[in-house]
């Protein structure tokens, strides 16, 4: 006879296997699912009251239905989850229970809880807070550091999610506490390029972290950043990446070891940046125009917002041209060339004075009136912290960075009224009259 203490155990072990495996929920009736929350999600946008009392019914139609990460991995691969709310709701009692139990399956239930909070897209503060609670239990789970292994994804956006938080809620649940923790537990490169992402987040002015707490996280980020560069360096089986991978990384710790993440660009002297090429010839380098106001402006044939920010850079040349102030938009060979006017794509790769030689009808086409150069090192320049173009620099006459991560697709007055005030301070002639931009 069977020991009555066993079959206890044996009720025990099969109803926590019911709970973590599928309940036979076959595909069909997920792919129906889909459909019904899709066109719930669909019916929002035009009668938020009848899409409410439908939303209503299908999550009470669902209630009792214990989900398994069997039946979630098996949802069509058009179910969108992130932009599903009626999904999400669904799903995330499910969620929460699977995310109890201290296993690997545990934790990455966590990871998909904090992923698809339901709220996860509000930004009203209290709901903020509540997600940014998810977000810190699943940084604390007993197995993430097993659940993170191997899985560069999923360990990736304990960190890329954090710019999506209100930094208020950030700071309310002491978040931080459980990313940094989380940080120590991880070294491939999908996490350390995430962590690079969250190092925006951490120095924002938005957060307002002392500077003493920011280079606690850049120096970890930098040590995990360079065990990724030594991995694949030193055992190119284990850890395989081409040229462009690795050089982007070594660009990332160029960035998080630069005097930008530092916090000691501003009010000190511009790092140089050295050109290929120059629409004017006489201009070598950056410091090349010392004793001038320089605006740099960050940017590639490529970039839509850069090229959209065309009419406001002539604008600035136009105030500016009998005035001691030069802009320069830099950008980098790209590997290929963007023609605008022709609407035409022209592969560059390995050649970069070819690039270089459709510049000139390339200004011509565009109208640009300012100085255009190349850069010898990539346009996204980790010096100046540049993580996205278009992203505008200004310096002072005397060589000194005084503005940075300006976007010169805004206003372009509020460029002008920081130029003609370093004009003043230097002593140099300014326009008397405030830029009229309508």
């Amino acid at each position: 006879m069977i020991n009555k203490a066993l079959i206890l155990l044996l009720l025990i072990s099969l109803t926590f296997n019911l709970n973590l495996r599928s309940q036979n929920i076959s595909k069909e009736s997920l792919s129906e699912l889909t459909k019904e929350s899709r066109e719930i999600e669909q019916l929002f946008k035009t009668d938020s009251k009848a899409a409410t009392e439908k939303q209503n019914n299908l999550v009470a139609k669902y209630k009792d239905v214990q989900f398994s990460l069997d039946d979630f991995a098996n949802l069509p691969k058009d179910a969108d989850i992130y932009k599903n709310r009626t999904l999400r709701v669904i799903f995330y009692p499910s969620f929460v229970r699977i995310s109890k139990d201290q296993s690997v399956n545990g934790a990455k239930a966590s990871c998909l809880k904090m992923l698809y909070y339901p709220d996860a897209l509000s930004k009203e503060f209290d709901d903020q807070v509540k997600w940014a609670k998810v977000y810190k239990e699943f940084t604390y789970h007993p197995a993430l550091g097993q659940f993170v292994k191997g899985r560069d994804y999923q360990a990736a956006e304990i960190f890329s999610r954090l710019q999506f938080l209100l930094p208020e809620a950030i700071k309310e649940t002491h978040l931080l506490n459980g990313i940094y923790s989380a940080l120590k537990l991880n070294t491939s490169y999908k996490v350390s390029s995430a962590a690079i992402t969250m190092f925006k987040v951490v120095a924002s002015e938005k957060l307002n972290l002392p500077q003493d707490s920011i280079q606690i996280f850049r120096e970890l980020i930098s040590q995990k950043t360079k065990d990724v560069i030594d991995s694949m360096e030193t055992l190119p089986l284990k850890y395989p990446a081409d040229k462009r991978t690795l050089d982007l990384f070594k660009n990332s710790y160029e960035y998080i070891n630069s005097d930008y993440s530092k916090g000691k660009l501003l009010n000190n002297k511009a790092p140089e940046i050295e050109f290929l090429w120059c629409s004017n010839p006489e201009i070598k380098k950056l410091s090349d125009t010392k004793g001038k106001v320089v605006i740099i402006d960050f940017w590639a044939t490529w970039c839509s917002p850069c090229v959209g920010s065309f009419p406001n850079v002539r604008m600035l040349q136009e105030r500016y041209k009998e005035y001691p102030v030069i802009i320069i938009g830099i950008t980098s060979p790209q590997g290929y060339h963007m023609d605008r006017k022709n609407k035409a794509r022209y592969d560059t790769k390995d050649d970069p004075e070819k690039e270089i030689s459709y510049m000139p009808s390339f200004i011509k086409d565009m109208e640009i009136t300012w100085e255009v150069a190349f850069s010898k090192t990539t346009v996204f320049n980790p010096q100046y912290g540049v993580r996205g173009i278009p992203h505008v620099a200004i310096i002072d006459a005397n060589g000194i960075v005084r503005y940075n991560e300006l976007r010169p697709y805004d206003d372009p007055a509020h460029e002008a009224e920081k130029i003609d005030a370093l004009l003043k301070e230097a002593g140099l002639p300014f326009p008397a009259n405030p830029i009229s931009t309508r």
